[in-house]
């Protein structure tokens, strides 16, 4: 095939390869009729042929053109014949077949949510309250949260009266590790601290059985998160079956994964089916509900008490804290766009004093949620226990019939 001719052009605005192929063919059979008649610019072999033209003169990288770019295109009608001829060489010398149509992405985090794993949500550079652990003694406990008084009352009480005899025993020259009196201080304030740690775990017990009792699926579910918060393991939960059954399952997290879907293929089609230039900061304005136009799309918060009564998605995840979706496996074939969705939901398996006020309203569940958040923060003896990351994972998949 002979040499082509190439003009050099200037691209204002971001665009795909596709996009702008075949908006060259359409500039190219507006000139010539004949082209017009036999649908130049609608053959998607001649689309194809062309995008790969020039993606391997411009050295285009993710079929994507960055704005203000300088890109080479064919010079005249004949130049683009050739290159769509039916014997036309493509990229590295390859002949054109049916099955290399097929345009492929990179996989694209198209959403984060703001509320970020393990932080607080004001400031995602600080650690979430509830997610710390061992973080205040009993004193400590009290003040923050004077409803847990009755837990503590008689173990403040002893280490008051230990350090008082302390004091005394030293201003005679004693030392308090001699006295008897003293050891026997101790020793009641190390049986406090583990009666107090036994009956926690007794509160929260309770507290799971009387929530899931009328479902299965949800007690183990539960019981499985309490034993994981048990093992002094704040490592990531990922990749439990039944939790993202039952998490993905749920009416409401179907109704923020359906929505999020409908707005994605809006926003693909407002983008060409372009993934490479599809605006990932409009799509997430678009999510988060800043435009007047578009109602948001609400992470997935589970279990009102009043309306609801006490459930196993009120004890298990309660006010997920967001969720990220990454479009997978992206790809143009035949006219249609493909792509998986792949989304992770996450929460924090813990409590923070906010927890304890709302459920203090509650006295059915106040001492289960009480015994939780003393197993968490209680630090002057090992409780065990540490609040950790669960997720929930789920694809979706997406096919789309390309519009002209």
């Amino acid at each position: 095939m002979s040499e082509i001719n190439k003009k050099q052009i200037e691209i204002k605005e971001k665009t795909g390869t596709r996009y702008q192929s075949k908006k060259l063919l359409i500039d190219c059979e507006s000139q010539y009729e004949y082209l017009y008649n036999i649908g130049f610019s609608k053959n998607e072999s001649n689309i194809y042929k062309l995008m790969r033209w020039l993606e391997e003169n411009n050295q285009i990288n993710n079929h994507t053109i960055e704005a203000n770019s300088k890109i080479y295109i064919p010079e005249d009608r004949e130049d683009y014949i050739k290159i769509i001829s039916k014997d036309a060489p493509l990229v590295k010398g390859a002949k054109y077949t049916r099955e290399e149509f097929e345009i492929k992405y990179d996989d694209t985090v198209i959403f984060q949510h703001k509320y970020r794993p393990g932080k607080k949500r004001n400031d995602k550079n600080q650690t979430s309250e509830d997610m710390t652990y061992a973080d205040q003694n009993s004193e400590e406990i009290v003040k923050n949260n004077p409803s847990l008084y009755t837990f503590f009352s008689e173990l403040n009480h002893f280490k008051s009266l230990r350090e008082s005899r302390a004091q005394e025993l030293l201003h005679n020259g004693i030392s308090p590790n001699t006295s008897v009196e003293f050891q026997e201080i101790e020793n009641r304030i190390d049986s406090l601290n583990n009666s107090i740690i036994k009956d926690a775990k007794e509160a929260m017990e309770w507290l799971i059985n009387f929530c899931t009792k009328d479902d299965s699926d949800w007690e183990t579910l539960a019981f499985k998160l309490y034993n994981r918060f048990c093992k002094n393991d704040n490592t990531d939960y990922k990749n439990d079956s039944l939790l993202n059954k039952l998490f993905t399952e749920h009416s409401k997290t179907k109704k923020c994964i359906k929505e999020f879907r409908e707005r994605f293929e809006n926003y693909i089609k407002k983008y060409k089916y372009e993934m490479g230039v599809f605006d990932i900061e409009d799509f997430n304005n678009s999510i988060y509900g800043k435009y007047k136009s578009e109602a948001g799309v609400k992470r997935p918060v589970f279990g009102n008490y009043f309306t609801d009564g006490p459930n196993g998605p009120m004890l298990c995840f309660h006010d997920t804290q967001g969720f990220d979706v990454i479009a997978k496996n992206i790809s143009i074939k035949n006219r249609k766009f493909y792509c998986k969705l792949l989304f992770d939901f996450y929460d924090h398996f813990g409590l923070d004093s906010n927890d304890l006020v709302s459920f203090d309203r509650l006295p059915a569940l106040r001492s289960g949620f009480q015994g939780w958040y003393i197993l968490q923060h209680f630090n002057e003896c090992d409780t065990g226990c540490k609040p950790f990351i669960d997720h929930a994972t789920y694809e979706e998949e997406v096919e789309l019939q390309i519009e002209n």
